[in-house]
């Protein structure tokens, strides 16, 4: 009996915090956003930023209300309803910052739109700031999460209702962890404009599709002799990792109170000079003291090897366990996106001869394979610059010559005749000591074209100046002549 008296307080709490929500939707879109446009107190482009999404949100949460009371008290199966559509909310969330950030910026450089607002919010029928009713969409999903979750926990598992409650509570989870996803992205990209902005001579760029940022903070770069060290900036993105020097004196001071993967400073523009850029994929972590929450570790990509360590000991195990996660990360997406031909470097002929490659040997792209897997129907390749061509069953006798053209699959052989294709540079590759050098034969051939291209016209030489100016002029005649 306990359980059902709470069970009904908590749904039609659900009920009545969805009724006082569409009133602030309400108040927001009659005093707000209407009067605002109609007025023209800001561009349409910064109304569209800051009330955009509004008008779809109040829409989606009516029918969900008339949902609720439909349902005969079974919240769930109106959640379950709605769930998919929740994530309009995500859209508005990711853009929220973005919104405040410029509602006040134009209450400062407009004294019409701020003498507004400021009567607005002070009306009787609002009672409210602006900023306030602007953030309650962003608070709304993980109100429904902890609202559905809690009623849940007072519906037993026999009730009719259990299921229908369970899913939902499944699926507004889902939709809340998208929502904060977007919003940390959203965080990640102003971050890294930011960030862009700051680098000299806006050098590297680090805004790419699918680069988000992950960590930042100060390490101390060891240094090659191991007796001193100095203090560098980190950024460690989703696919590469990156340091500067510290843009000034007192910038550790500044950022050492800053809590979670961001740093609480806001970089000034052309103050940060990048030292050195790793791609993550090449990259590995080696812990020098222990497990690596000592605090000092080792990054090696390719040529770079870097000692680095953090004066707190619980700062360094976190970089350790953020840098093997996005290292793995990078690999499996490499992988995942490409093809094992396309993520080798560009290779010359003399690096090909040295490829062997074993398994599978649809994929053999060597010139020359010493050993290859044992298979009835595989013939060893001897030559190492060109491959065995089969000999003609008429050029050989009896049933010798059909089992040779056997042995080689046509698999095989189109696959290293395409390697030979590409072998094969064009002539505009070759040096000037390798090209063919011209016979006999190829320059009588080409002084004989020559002559068909420009023919001479023959005029009689014995003729005086005078005589051929008073002569009538006439289209001169070309003529060939064997002999030149």
């Amino acid at each position: 009996m306990m359980n059902d008296t709470l069970r009904n307080n908590v749904v039609w709490e659900i009920i009545l915090t969805e009724e006082s929500y569409l009133k602030q939707l309400h108040t927001l879109d009659k005093f707000f956003v209407r009067p605002c446009m109609e007025k023209g107190l800001l561009p349409k482009h910064v109304h569209t930023i800051i009330f955009g999404e509004l008008a779809a949100l109040q829409r989606m949460n009516e029918e969900l209300y008339k949902a609720l009371l439909s349902e005969n008290k079974n919240v769930g199966t109106a959640f379950l309803h709605f769930a998919p559509f929740l994530k309009l909310y995500s859209s508005y969330a990711k853009n929220y910052q973005q919104a405040i950030n410029l509602l006040l910026d134009w209450e400062r450089r407009s004294n019409r739109f701020g003498s507004w607002l400021m009567g607005t919010e002070s009306r009787p029928e609002v009672q409210a700031k602006l900023p306030s009713l602007l953030i309650t969409p962003v608070q709304r999903v993980p109100r429904y999460r902890l609202l559905l979750s809690e009623l849940l926990r007072y519906t037993p598992t026999e009730h009719p209702h259990h299921s229908s409650i369970a899913n939902a509570v499944s699926e507004v989870s889902e939709v809340a962890k998208h929502i904060n996803h977007s919003i940390c992205r959203a965080e990640s990209l102003q971050r890294m404009m930011m960030i862009q902005r700051a680098f000299k001579q806006d050098y590297p760029n680090i805004i790419a599709p699918g680069r988000h940022l992950l960590k930042e903070g100060i390490l101390h770069k060891v240094s090659r002799s191991g007796n001193t060290s100095q203090p560098r900036l980190i950024f460690l993105f989703s696919d590469i990792l990156l340091y500067t020097k510290l843009p000034s004196v007192n910038f550790t001071a500044l950022s050492s109170r800053s809590p979670g993967d961001f740093l609480d400073v806001d970089y000034k523009p052309r103050s940060l000079e990048c030292c050195c850029l790793l791609p993550l994929r090449h990259c590995s972590i080696i812990s020098v003291l222990g497990n690596g929450h000592h605090g000092l570790f080792r990054i090696k990509c390719e040529a770079e090897d870097m000692l680095l360590y953090s004066k707190d000991k619980t700062e360094g195990g976190e970089w350790v366990s953020t840098l093997t996660d996005a290292i793995q990360q990078a690999v499996v997406k490499r992988r995942t996106l490409r093809k094992d031909s396309s993520s080798r470097k560009p290779l010359r002929r003399p690096a090909l001869r040295k490829l062997t490659l074993k398994g599978d040997p649809e994929q053999l792209i060597a010139l020359k394979v010493k050993k290859p897997p044992q298979d009835e129907n595989f013939e060893e390749l001897t030559e190492p610059s060109r491959f065995p061509v089969p000999e003609s069953p008429k050029a050989s006798t009896g049933g010798s010559a059909l089992r040779k053209t056997q042995r080689l699959p046509s698999s095989l052989k189109t696959q290293l005749l395409q390697v030979q294709e590409c072998l094969t540079p064009p002539k505009s590759w070759l040096s000037p000591n390798k090209k063919q050098k011209p016979t006999l034969e190829n320059k009588r051939d080409q002084k004989v074209e020559g002559r068909f291209k420009r023919p001479h016209p023959v005029v009689d030489l014995c003729e005086t100046r005078d005589e051929i100016q008073k002569k009538p002029r006439k289209p001169v005649s070309f003529m060939y002549s064997p002999s030149g």
